[in-house]
């Protein structure tokens, strides 16, 4: 029982500011010397437990040994196609259960390392080490110890037949956070800070040991006569189950729930319970009706129906969710969405990140467009899509939305705003920007933008727009486009559109700026070559060869200016197109050619 006080507990101080922070292993140098944040919307998730609530989590994972392979040293074959585990946790406030739900097979199915000291059992809050968790006492790393079932705080437990290194079997109850159990009926009652807990053990006897170290890896209890001096245990409390292969169940509730130790033992003690046979028949407190057969025969049933070990989904919670096998995940908290995708390669970084990046082929006496916004027909050069509104203030361009607070309908509430005027194929654009709130947004920049068949974006052959990102990156246009500013998530990336395709990523330099603060924006495109700065630093940077993703898009187009909803507002000023000056074997800056339909 290693307790809270681990390697992850500590690697959590730097992102978080949560744990502990002594240094203890240099596999944490990454982590002190790594430039990463966490993106927004996950800090905010480990760091809001009472915002969370009560929840379900489930993870479908691997263990299984590919179907056909034999154990080998150092190698574990893993089924890809049905792993056979899932992860169960029902998380609230006060205290997480959690557990591994899995068929019961021979060891010899699962590979080596996903069998290997498995932990079913409850943590709670107020303590770094309050915990209750079954186990089997060994002098060894045990194997496929036991299985579980589990249905929101309800957890039933049992040592397996086909176990390996597993001897008697116990149940541990911390010192640290939890008072000493008390015994009512059949049932071991505790309280933790914000949470009751019962423990069960459905047949034989039980009695707690007296003992010195915590259960682990070469350790076996010590129990001590009633004259040994040291009779208070050091860590917590290890129950003696005379029968090995009894079922145990934990019962854990929220105070909130249940005001009183009195009204947790009340509603406890009146719960259904009936052995027969080898069929175990019990209703928990979250209204869960298991039946748990203990010749291990038959997977677990909650409410008439099998536990389901290959369910749709890989990630499964109010805040994380993936389909099974798509490569794509999505966290999201309130109406803050983050999205990750697998399912390509991700681009080696650009050796020219970091660097500060001056072009000296830019025509810099003589822009093709220029503004101010300090003239009275400046809205006049500029086109909404989506959004609230376009409005010049105090000299600048303000871009607004109205952040709609559900990520089901915040799309409706994106903008686009176009430049109005064709630019050059290549070209040096230039902007100063300041976002209302830098911790929370994200900017995009379109450019080369035309129809699929050479249109210009306003044609009228072409669908209508009105913010939805997808007419954008897969409708009826092709362009490149820039998130150059995403405040959760910490990098920016190009794409090349129609399609969507990730061809590059960079670092977000506009979150870390000052709250107030303008920034100088400039993207460079001469030909494939796109260099994004920041006050002068690149970005992102990306060479389009022409032929991994289809053609350079060299052809002249448009601009656009693109916040997503929760940006909410943005201020832009002193906007300038240039042209670049011509270079040996490149076509005329300034062309203004047309692509052939």
């Amino acid at each position: 029982a290693g307790g809270g006080n681990d390697f992850i507990r500590r690697v959590a101080w730097y992102v978080t500011g949560t744990g502990t922070p002594e240094f203890e292993h240099l596999s944490m140098l990454p982590f002190v010397t790594s430039s990463w944040r966490m993106p927004g919307v996950v800090r905010d998730l480990a760091l809001d437990p009472d915002g969370r609530g009560d929840y379900e989590v489930l993870e479908r994972r691997p263990g299984l040994m590919r179907p056909g392979r034999q154990k080998e040293e150092s190698l574990c074959p893993l089924n890809p196609d049905f792993g056979g585990i899932v992860r169960y946790g029902w998380c609230t406030p006060d205290f997480i259960m959690g557990s591994l739900l899995f068929e019961a097979r021979p060891n010899t199915d699962w590979a080596t390392i996903s069998s290997q000291c498995r932990w079913h059992g409850v943590i709670f809050r107020g303590a770094t080490d309050a915990r209750i968790y079954p186990y089997c006492e060994t002098r060894k790393s045990t194997y496929n110890q036991h299985w579980a079932v589990q249905h929101k705080g309800t957890l039933i437990s049992q040592k397996l037949k086909t176990s390996v290194h597993a001897d008697g079997l116990r149940v541990w109850f911390s010192k640290e956070g939890l008072t000493v159990p008390v015994k009512e009926g059949d049932w071991y009652f505790t309280e933790a800070a914000g949470a009751w807990a019962a423990v069960r053990v459905v047949a034989g006897n039980t009695a707690f040991l007296r003992y010195k170290p915590a259960p682990g890896k070469g350790k076996t209890d010590r129990e001590s006569s009633d004259e040994e001096e040291d009779a208070t245990p050091k860590e917590g409390l290890v129950l003696k189950c005379d029968n090995d292969l009894s079922p145990v169940i934990v019962e854990a509730a929220r105070k909130a729930d249940f005001p009183s130790l009195a009204a947790f033992q009340k509603a406890v003690l009146a719960l259904p319970l009936k052995q027969e046979d080898d069929r175990l028949s019990y209703t928990g407190l979250g209204g869960g009706r298991f039946t748990f057969f203990t010749d291990q025969s038959r997977p677990p049933e909650i409410n008439g129906r099998p536990v389901n070990y290959a369910p749709a989904r890989v990630y499964d919670s109010p805040f994380v969710q993936s389909e099974w096998d798509s490569g794509v995940v999505t966290i999201r908290k309130g109406d803050r969405k983050l999205s990750l995708d697998f399912t390509a390669a991700e681009p080696p970084p650009h050796p020219a990140l970091g660097r500060r990046f001056v072009p000296a082929d830019v025509d810099w006496g003589h822009p093709v467009y220029a503004s101010g916004f300090d003239r009275p027909d400046a809205l006049e050069d500029w086109k909404l899509e989506g959004g609230t509104r376009v409005a010049v203030e105090d000299g600048r361009l303000v871009l607004e939305s109205q952040d709609a607070g559900n990520p089901n309908t915040a799309d409706s509430n994106h903008l686009v705003c176009w430049l109005a005027k064709e630019m050059p194929g290549d070209f040096l654009l230039e902007f100063k920007v300041r976002p209302q709130d830098r911790r929370r947004g994200l900017n995009i920049v379109f450019f080369n933008a035309r129809g699929l068949h050479g249109e210009s974006v306003f044609d009228p052959s072409l669908k209508p727009r009105t913010g939805r990102f997808s007419q954008y990156h897969s409708g009826d246009l092709n362009n490149y486009h820039i998130s150059y500013w995403a405040a959760e998530r910490g990098t920016v990336n190009v794409r090349k559109n129609a399609g969507f395709r990730h061809v590059a990523t960079g670092n977000d330099l506009v979150t870390p700026a000052p709250s107030n603060a303008f920034q100088t924006v400039r993207l460079y495109k001469r030909q494939g070559a796109i260099r994004l700065m920041v006050d002068d630093v690149v970005s992102v940077a990306y060479d389009d060869d022409g032929r991994t993703f289809g053609p350079v898009w060299s052809h002249p187009g448009w601009i656009a200016l693109r916040q997503m909803a929760h940006t909410v507002r943005c201020e832009y000023d002193d906007l300038k197109v240039f042209p670049l000056k011509p270079q040996p074997g490149d076509p005329a800056a300034g062309s203004r050619e047309k692509p052939s339909p």
